[in-house]
C-alpha cells in the first residue's frame, strides 16, 4: 500500500532587501579607486607627486586625478542614504537619535583609529572625510527638524554664495575656530 508523502518545503528565494544595489555599487568603485591612490600613496615610491603634470607620467596624474571624486561620492550617497532612511522611519526623533549617534562614533574613529593607524601616533592629526562626514551627522541630527522651504533656502544660499566667503588663510590661535568650520581667516581677501 502506498503511504501518503509529505511534500518537503521548498526552498526560500532570495530574501527581499531594502538595500538600493546602484549606491552599493558606486561606494564600491568609489572605495576601489581610493584604496588606489592609498596604496599608491604609502607603498609605492615615485620621486614626483602625481599632480605635478610637468613631470608626472599621464597614468600616475590621472590615478591621483580621478581620486578626487572619491570624497565627494562618499559625501552625496552619505546624504542619499540618509534620505533613503528616513523614508523607512516612523518619526524624525529615531533618524535623528542615529544621526547623532553616528556622527559622534565616525568623528572619534577619525581621531582614535585612523589617525593613529595611519601613522602610528599623533604627531600630525589630519581630519577628514571620515571627520566630515561624522559632523556633517551631528549637524544634520538638528537640521532634519526645520521646515523643508528653509532648508532649500539654505541649501541654494550656501551653493550659490560659496565664492563670497574669504579665501583660505593660514591658520592661528585667534582663527583656530574659523579654520575649524571653513578653513580660513574671518573676512579677508
Amino acid at each position: 500500500m502506498l503511504q501518503p508523502t509529505t511534500s518537503l518545503p521548498l526552498p526560500a528565494g532570495p530574501a527581499a532587501t531594502s538595500r538600493v544595489p546602484a549606491i552599493d555599487v558606486v561606494r564600491g568603485l568609489a572605495m576601489v579607486i581610493m584604496a588606489l591612490d592609498h596604496i599608491r600613496e604609502f607603498w609605492c615610491a615615485t620621486r614626483v607627486r602625481p599632480e605635478d603634470v610637468a613631470h608626472a607620467s599621464a597614468l600616475l596624474f590621472l590615478t591621483r586625478w580621478i581620486t578626487h571624486f572619491c570624497a565627494p561620492t562618499f559625501v552625496f550617497l552619505a546624504g542619499v542614504s540618509v534620505f533613503l532612511y528616513q523614508q523607512k522611519q516612523a518619526g524624525r526623533g529615531k533618524v535623528s537619535r542615529f544621526l547623532l549617534t553616528r556622527g559622534l562614533w565616525l568623528v572619534v574613529l577619525e581621531l582614535v583609529l585612523i589617525n593613529f593607524l595611519l601613522q602610528w601616533g599623533y604627531n600630525l592629526v589630519l581630519l577628514e572625510v571620515i571627520w566630515v562626514l561624522g559632523w556633517s551627522m551631528v549637524l544634520l541630527a538638528g537640521l532634519i527638524w526645520l521646515p523643508r522651504w528653509l532648508l532649500v533656502t539654505l541649501a541654494l544660499g550656501m551653493i550659490a554664495g560659496q565664492h563670497l566667503l574669504p579665501t583660505a588663510q593660514p591658520v592661528t590661535a585667534s582663527n583656530l575656530l574659523w579654520a575649524l568650520l571653513y578653513g580660513g581667516r574671518p573676512f579677508s581677501r
